[in-house]
């Protein structure tokens, strides 16, 4: 097997949706993929991920409990090979912060269920679970 290929998930705080993305891009690519994620902001920079996120993981079978934000750095952007970002809104600032690299939009954009009631974390989960295994499988991550 050839060295995994790098993918950046990138949302606002690193909180909710970029941390879950990252594990399940990497969970459902049998190795082909190693994915990290940033957020845009420093606003949760060593937290773990949001507690109702780390249980809906859980409900789904996975563990985010390792998760600790990060802010976005160019070290993060020059290390990946794909850039993604999990709502139109982040790829756009993304996409400043990296001229001219492509940025892919998860599942054409997952709503934010920071500060939302617990029902908005499943939804987003069950949305990121199947975007992240399309991703995985569809060559997405292969180009450049």
């Amino acid at each position: 097997m050839s060295e995994p290929r790098h993918v950046l998930v990138v949302c606002m705080g690193n909180y909710c949706r970029s941390p879950l993305a990252a594990l399940l891009i990497s969970a459902t690519s049998d190795g082909a993929i190693e994915a990290k994620s940033a957020g845009l902001r420093d606003w949760h920079v060593g937290e773990a991920a949001h507690p109702l996120m780390v249980t809906t993981a859980a409900d789904l079978g996975y563990d985010l409990t390792r998760h600790r934000g990060a802010e976005l750095t160019p070290e993060l952007i020059e290390w990946a090979d794909a850039l993604v970002a999990v709502d139109d809104e982040t790829a756009r600032a993304l996409a400043e912060r990296a001229p001219g690299r492509p940025v892919h939009v998860l599942a054409g954009g997952v709503a934010d269920p920071y500060k939302q009631p617990p029902q908005a974390f499943i939804d987003a989960a069950h949305q990121i679970e199947r975007a992240a295994r399309e991703y995985s499988t569809s060559g997405l991550a292969d180009r450049p």
